[in-house]
């Protein structure tokens, strides 16, 4: 009886443990890309970096920035980078 219930244990400690590991390898590019600053929230903590011409870095004040998907790049979440001094800036 005890055995059967400690494998009852294992089996359920194993399959919770695979469960977790599978959510938190899975939620790591949501987490990534919530980690940056949407557009409006970067240009709320940056204001001189809203322009004419669009956006620039806070950083190296470059207007040059590219944009890369989080998984890759048909991945509709968006991260944007200074093309100059490679920071990422925010998120789209």
């Amino acid at each position: 009886m005890l055995d059967l219930l400690l494998r009852q244990i294992i089996v359920f400690s194993s399959i919770f443990f695979v469960v977790f590991v599978f959510y938190r390898i899975m939620s790591a590019p949501q987490r990534r890309w919530m980690s940056y600053p949407t557009l409006e929230e970067y240009w709320k903590q940056n204001p001189t970096c809203k322009t004419a011409r669009g956006t620039k870095c806070h950083y190296c004040h470059s207007g040059h920035i590219r944009q890369f998907g989080v998984t890759d790049n048909r991945d509709n979440r968006r991260i944007h980078f200074c093309n100059q001094c490679n920071h990422g800036l925010y998120r789209s």
